[in-house]
């Protein structure tokens, strides 16, 4: 009974060991535990300390953007930016010049607005009209020291009406006469290519794929959408520009009065076509042909 009794104490003995063995090791585990904490805890400020150094330096640096001359964020290329080149009207274009000027000296005439503007904001990039241009033309010499100190300048067209065009020229002319170096300053809108998009009932390459066979319109010209370049006083294909006839055929590349002029791809609906060079709409110099899965170079010489 004895020996029975002192095995008991042993065995409770061991377990108590145990589990006092288990304390331990949850003791060592919560000192772990402890010390992670404090790791993320310096690691937290840390970062917030990172953070406080970031919002002082975004608070610098407003606060240099709020000091800095008007001339660093100054509307006339607010304008540039923001408004596409030839946008808006003629009236547009002087309200905005007026606008410019009352940030500078709002009691000048009209005639002194653009001088006003050069000398507040001399980097800038003037949008203007050539009647707004007209209106407040400088003197040779105030153009050229406008251009040495950064001034840039671009031009409205002076759409169809012959008395804005005539300005137009004058005003270029003028300027041409000041040097190179001022009239590289200047854009003039009207040099670029213009643009037109729409259906067509008389264009025909000559050939008879482009002409109408049969019905009332036969003889005529095939119906068809152009898009591209164009000269509004011909009223034809003028440069580079795709006209898709209504049977399929389609022509892409450039173009002189209406004429397939330079390198061109004229296309069949049924696959095959042309794919070279042109010359007053009939093919010339070296190109290919594509006719029935087959790919041939060719050499046009015109007769």
């Amino acid at each position: 009974m004895c020996l029975l009794l002192s095995a008991l104490c042993c065995m409770l003995c061991a377990a108590c060991c145990v589990l006092c063995a288990a304390c331990c090791v949850l003791r060592a585990a919560c000192c772990v535990l402890r010390a992670a904490c404090c790791v993320l805890c310096a690691v937290c400020c840390v970062l917030c300390a990172v953070c406080c150094v970031l919002c002082a330096v975004c608070c610098v640096l407003c606060a240099v953007c709020c000091v800095l001359p008007a001339a660093s964020v100054h509307p006339a290329v607010q304008v540039a930016d923001t408004k596409m080149v030839g946008e808006g009207s003629e009236a547009d274009s002087e309200v905005l010049l007026t606008n410019w000027a009352a940030l500078s000296r709002p009691a000048l005439p009209a005639s002194g607005r653009l001088l006003a503007l050069l000398a507040a904001y001399p980097k800038a990039a003037y949008v203007l009209s050539p009647s707004v241009l007209a209106s407040n033309f400088l003197k040779r010499e105030d153009m050229i020291r406008a251009v040495s100190l950064g001034a840039t300048f671009v031009v409205g067209s002076g759409g169809d009406d012959f008395d804005r065009l005539a300005m137009e020229q004058n005003v270029r002319e003028a300027i041409g006469k000041m040097g190179t170096a001022v009239g590289e300053a200047f854009t003039w809108l009207s040099d670029a290519p213009m643009r037109w998009t729409g259906e067509l009932d008389n264009l025909s390459d000559g050939s008879p794929s482009t002409v109408e066979e049969e019905g009332d319109r036969k003889g005529l010209a095939v119906k068809g959408t152009y898009d591209g370049e164009w000269d509004h006083e011909a009223a034809l294909p003028n440069g580079e520009g795709t006209m898709s006839w209504a049977n399929g055929i389609t022509y892409s590349g450039g173009w002189a009065a209406g004429k397939f002029e330079g390198y061109g791809e004229k296309l069949y609906s049924r696959g095959g076509g042309y794919k070279g060079q042109w010359s007053a709409g009939k093919r010339q110099g070296w190109g290919m042909s594509i006719y029935g899965g087959k790919v041939f170079i060719h050499l046009w010489i015109p007769p």
